[in-house]
């Protein structure tokens, strides 16, 4: 079984790494690189949210093919797996086993979300250190703070560009949601709206924890994952 895990805003391409410890042999990680990001570094960074997906699609042809896969995705990533399983289904493409959504609310909820990128550089990065995705050690290096900061803010633009489409049928998938306890800017696990999303099971899960709850409940996680998949 394929996990293919979607980053987040900003996230590098190891960002996933700390579930391989604690996932079984049989569920192989990938995490899927945008351009601009990782070994695409010298691409030009994706600020249309309809062409990142297809690009995504276009990438990772050969794994959704398989039909062997399950899609998992963080904040931003939680949108694009959103967006990216309707690609999928428009493509023909066989359906993902399952879909897990971690750290946002649901797709009909994003207009929600305050525009983070109208912000002056200061505010967008207290912002983002609120956020809880800035290590303390990071803080100790400008020029590579700064340099991950640009690449969180095109992240931004590339998520502000994304407009929820309603009326589309839901999935043939059973889905499990993840948050985070103490996320307040993203804490609002609407149940209805998650079950509104699937014609199968919806689950919720909540964990202690900011925004990026999901290393330190990597094992919790991890094991959810699998007994979801194991149902």
């Amino acid at each position: 079984m394929n996990l293919v895990c979607i980053p987040y805003a900003g996230a590098t391409p190891i960002c996933y790494s700390f579930f391989k410890k604690y996932l079984p042999e049989s569920i192989h990680l990938t995490t899927v690189e945008l351009p601009g990001r990782g070994t695409r570094t010298h691409e030009k960074a994706c600020l249309v949210f309809r062409d990142a997906i297809e690009d995504i699609c276009d990438r990772y042809a050969y794994l959704f093919e398989s039909g062997d896969y399950v899609l998992y995705g963080h904040s931003m990533g939680s949108t694009m797996v959103y967006e990216l399983t309707y690609k999928i289904m428009e493509r023909k493409l066989p359906l993902p086993k399952h879909l897990f959504f971690s750290g946002r609310m649901a797709p009909k909820q994003s207009s929600l979300y305050e525009k983070s990128t109208n912000k002056s550089p200061e505010e967008f990065k207290k912002y983002i250190i609120e956020l809880g995705g800035i290590s303390e050690e990071l803080m100790n290096y400008p020029e590579l703070l700064n340099y991950f900061l640009k690449q969180i803010y095109e992240d931004h633009q590339l998520l502000e560009d994304y407009s929820y489409v309603e009326g589309r049928p839901p999935f043939d998938c059973a889905i499990t949601v993840f948050y985070g306890r103490e996320d307040d800017k993203f804490n609002c696990p609407d149940s209805k709206m998650w079950q509104e999303m699937t014609k199968g099971r919806c689950s919720i899960y909540g964990f202690s924890g900011n925004h990026f709850f999901i290393e330190r409940n990597a094992e919790k996680i991890a094991s959810i994952i699998w007994k979801e998949l194991s149902k």
